[in-house]
């Protein structure tokens, strides 16, 4: 690698020597020239990259369809809460009209 020179002020770019190979590279649509091995590190890189956006995508799909299920699940315990609650109600009108009725008592008032 070349030593920093103050003088180019980074902002230039610089030919390759004899011994520097430079290849393109493509990044974000635009074109760049960089050493060979530079180039096999971003290479990597990106397919790291890659890899890691495609987990991510899979990871917000299943957090979705995870998502999906506590909602039916939520709205599914509603639907039991509320037949639970019938069905006790219809139970205890049932218990209510089958208990004998008191008898009254017979004597003198």
């Amino acid at each position: 690698m070349r030593p920093y020179d103050h003088q180019t002020k980074g902002s230039k770019a610089l030919e390759p020597t004899a011994t520097e190979k430079r290849v393109p590279i493509e990044l974000q649509g635009k074109t760049f020239l960089v050493e060979d091995g530079l180039h096999a590190v971003l290479t990597d890189m990106g397919k790291v990259l890659v890899a890691l956006q495609e987990e991510a995508r899979a990871l917000k799909e299943k957090a979705a369809g995870f998502e999906a299920f506590k909602e039916r699940l939520e709205t599914d315990n509603l639907d039991l809460q509320e037949q639970l609650e019938k069905a006790t109600a219809e139970l205890k009108q049932f218990t209510e009209a089958s208990e004998p009725a008191p008898q009254e008592k017979k004597g003198r008032k």
